[in-house]
């Protein structure tokens, strides 16, 4: 009966051991992210991405600020001169509250080379609930101004998820 006893304490103990030295050498990362979301404007096609940050009170936690990335497939005078994205409105689909972006708080950025007939579109950071929405807009191209673009829709997503990650490794591994 004795022997029983002290068989359950050295599992117990050695359990207890195992789950203190995987949380020593692992850190828990949290991603709240959203899911790409794809729509059309006439002929093209847009690729819609709200991208959270890692925060410096958190470094392991990525949410809120989120920067709206729009990436639109580019025609030969698009390329160039770059499209309009106008009227670009962000409403959340459970408050039904809005966000109003500006184009001036929107640059255009570098693609990848092997994607070069794409142009993108980033925004300044916003704080956002995390919470799914909705991206409305207009897409004008340069030769489509005076006609008044075409209109688009895209759903964006939660998409929470989360790893264990050993930082000894990564460290290891970026080297």
């Amino acid at each position: 009966m004795k022997r029983k006893g002290s068989v359950g304490w050295i599992l117990v103990a050695t359990v207890s051991a195992a789950v203190v030295i995987f949380i020593w050498l692992f850190d828990l990362h949290k991603y709240r992210d959203f899911s790409e979301a794809y729509c059309v404007a006439e002929k093209s096609r847009l690729q819609v991405e709200l991208i959270g940050e890692f925060s410096p009170r958190y470094p392991n936690e990525r949410g809120s600020p989120y920067r709206l990335r729009i990436t639109t497939s580019a025609h030969d005078s698009e390329a160039e001169d770059g499209v309009l994205l106008s009227g670009l409105r962000l409403t959340s689909t459970a408050s039904g509250r809005s966000v109003i972006l500006p184009e001036s708080k929107l640059s255009r950025v570098s693609t990848p080379e092997s994607n070069a007939e794409s142009l993108a579109y980033l925004s300044e950071p916003m704080k956002l609930a995390y919470q799914d929405y909705r991206l409305d807009g207009t897409l004008i191209a340069p030769q489509d101004v005076s006609v008044g673009g075409a209109q688009f829709s895209c759903a964006l997503k939660k998409r929470y998820w989360f790893e264990w990650r050993a930082p000894w490794f990564d460290a290891l591994m970026s080297v």
